[in-house]
């Protein structure tokens, strides 16, 4: 409880600085702006700033933004379902999270709408210690696996297994404080763990762990992941501004995905409070991510990996069954197909 509480308090000191430099910036920021005849755009993140916003940060320090006439304040956040809720308020009008918040909300007759997906899949995955006799994801039938309690992906396990071939019931599942799931693994007290490759993953390999690994997208569990959504009442009231603002962003992912170390440059100086050792990693471990699930182009996710989605989360009640799959997301807001990055990039 105690490393919990320690984590939960770095992290929301660290959110309080960005949003203390924000605060201290804006003032100037927002006048130089208006002179300069800018549209100005608050754009609502998902979590503390690093590697997993490296384009946003990116098309607001190359210029890019700019070139669409818009000045853009990239406000850290304190986790998706509280980016969705501030969306479905009218909080935040245009924003990132997950798509599982995003689209839950959407369900309950929330006023959003997604309209351009970055994490073309989820990056949770199921992880071994290499040598531990676990080398094909069969091999985690009659083991345990631990999984952060409180886990939007952790009711999607038991799909992972079935889709595998694995008797569910043989796997015992062990719910950890989220600051405990590393350690639990290193101590050899589970056999494995549903980790992420943007946080979890780099935390084993920061202590010397190699690993094997199971992504849930990879091994029939492809839901959609994070993304750009906005509320739909602002975004028919704006839809030049968003068009303007999707076309810079993804123009700065372009970048960002091509020019790792580049794009972490940008991050610190739009973010100083970000670390730049930990954000490359990060940026670096979910690149895979972009042209994942089927993807034709970074930023936009196929209709079939939305309808996929559905059917995923609606088994294990994360979603009202029956829902059409087109309420969550729209194209209107993207460039067309010739002008977006098509995968695979490189």
């Amino acid at each position: 409880m105690a490393r919990k509480s320690r984590w939960l308090a770095r992290a929301m000191v660290a959110l309080l600085a960005f949003s203390l430099l924000a605060t201290a910036c804006g003032d100037d920021e927002g006048a130089a702006a208006e002179e300069a005849g800018l549209t100005q755009l608050t754009f609502q993140l998902n979590w503390v700033p690093g590697g997993f916003h490296a384009g946003f940060a990116v098309a607001k320090d190359l210029g890019y933004y700019e070139e669409e006439g818009l000045f853009v304040y990239l406000v850290p956040g304190n986790g998706s379902g509280t980016t969705a809720q501030m969306a479905a308020a009218g909080n935040a009008n245009i924003a990132y999270a997950d798509a599982v918040a995003v689209t839950q909300l959407i369900a309950k007759d929330a006023p959003l709408v997604n309209i351009s997906t970055l994490f073309q899949a989820a990056p949770q995955q199921v992880t071994a210690l290499a040598g531990s006799g676990i080398e094909k994801i069969t091999d985690i039938e009659g083991k345990s696996v631990a999984y952060p309690t409180g886990a939007a992906q952790a009711p999607q396990m038991p799909l992972l297994f079935e889709a595998n071939n694995i008797d569910v019931d043989s796997v015992e599942l062990v719910g950890v404080p989220r600051e405990s799931l590393v350690a639990q693994l290193l101590e050899g007290n589970v056999d494995a763990i549903m980790g992420s490759m943007d946080f979890f993953a780099i935390q084993l390999e920061d202590r010397g762990a190699e690993t094997v690994n199971f992504p849930f997208y990879e091994y029939g569990v492809p839901t959609v992941s994070t993304g750009i959504f906005g509320n739909t009442a602002w975004l028919e009231d704006h839809a030049d501004i968003a068009k303007a603002f999707v076309r810079a962003s993804l123009k700065g992912w372009a970048y960002a995905i091509a020019n790792p170390e580049e794009a972490v440059a940008s991050i610190t100086k739009i973010f100083p409070n970000a670390d730049a050792e930990e954000s490359l990693k990060q940026l670096i471990a979910t690149i895979p991510l972009y042209c994942a699930n089927g993807a034709g182009y970074i930023g936009k996710a196929t209709e079939e990996a939305w309808a996929n989605h559905q059917l995923i989360l609606e088994q294990v009640d994360s979603l009202p069954v029956g829902i059409d799959p087109t309420r969550y997301y729209t194209y209107d807001y993207l460039p067309a197909d010739a002008d977006l990055t098509p995968c695979p990039f490189g």
